[in-house]
């Protein structure tokens, strides 16, 4: 088996557990007690843990040096708190107040934050690629959100809202971590900044857990939230990017909003009509034109594991 068909198959394996993953936080809050706040800052603290127990078994004391810079603080913070719990608890909220395929599509918007910026710090207009990449997506997504009915919205205001918070803390999640990621071994940010993600959201929110239904079945539905849905897609993910490269990984990465519609569909029972699939398929055209059409084929656009780039 070649390289790019291992990577293909990788990146297809990554995206359906995040698309089921999407998803089973449906059940969790509607049937174990979940908020998005409690949630995100199970997995985000656990993972985190996780990461920090499995860089010792592989580089011991060493795999905290990236905690011994001072200067290294502020970029981990900024990561940690406007970027990775940003993007997450935002997206966790949109799937809570529409469904999961609206809500990773809206946290994907961001990647036209993150184009722009690269733009203007490059000093140069982006491409005409772009242009009608951005054109179709905003066409896609005002289909999406109102039927083509453009007095009222299809999907909750707070969904929307959330969703293009999500997008923002994307952007930030993409953006934030590049300096320390030309230093150290990604795990190795991961770990300290998912684990600081998840305490800082749960003081925050406060969740209350005598409001969790802690049966057999919830718990493992927690522990694939945490171990199936975010630490080994991720891993696949970066897996592939090895293979083939970000461009297509990325590329790749976006069947997640297919995998999630369809196991909303068949699974969920969720609603979907004619308009929403085309809005999905706008946005979706979009995203592969704009990733297709990048300058420089090193910029992969991966979300932030749920963390959750």
């Amino acid at each position: 088996m070649n390289q790019i068909l291992q990577g293909i198959i990788l990146a297809l394996t990554g995206s359906f557990l995040w698309g089921l993953n999407g998803n089973l936080a449906i059940t969790l809050f509607d049937n174990f007690g979940h908020t998005p706040g409690s949630l995100i800052s199970f997995r985000l603290f656990f993972t985190g843990l996780i990461y920090f127990i499995l860089n010792f078994f592989r580089k011991g004391t060493k795999s905290l040096a990236i905690l011994q810079v001072k200067s290294n603080l502020a970029y981990i913070f900024l990561y940690a708190l406007a970027g990775v719990m940003l993007a997450q608890f935002a997206n966790a909220s949109s799937t809570h107040y529409s469904n999961a395929p609206t809500a990773s599509l809206l946290i994907y918007m961001g990647i036209f934050l993150v184009t722009g910026y690269l733009a203007l710090k490059a000093q140069r207009w982006p491409k005409p690629t772009v242009f009608l990449a951005l054109f179709m997506a905003i066409l896609g997504l005002a289909v999406l959100i109102t039927h083509g009915d453009f007095s009222s919205l299809s999907i909750s205001p707070l969904a929307l809202f959330w969703g293009l918070v999500s997008a923002l803390g994307y952007t930030i999640a993409n953006l934030a971590p590049l300096y320390l990621l030309a230093r150290y071994p990604s795990t190795e940010i991961l770990a300290p900044s998912m684990t600081l993600s998840g305490l800082s959201l749960a003081l925050i929110t406060r969740p209350d857990l005598s409001l969790i239904v802690w049966t057999p079945p919830g718990v493992a539905l927690l522990v694939f939230s945490i171990i199936g849905g975010t630490i080994i897609p991720y891993f696949l993910l970066l897996e592939a990017q090895k293979r083939m490269g970000p461009q297509l990984t990325s590329a790749f990465s976006l069947t997640e909003a297919i995998f999630s519609t369809i196991i909303a569909v068949l699974l969920l029972n969720t609603p979907f009509y004619f308009l929403d699939y085309v809005g999905i398929g706008l946005i979706l055209l979009a995203l592969l034109i704009l990733i297709l059409s990048q300058e420089d084929k090193n910029q992969a656009y991966i979300k932030a594991p749920e963390e959750d780039l």
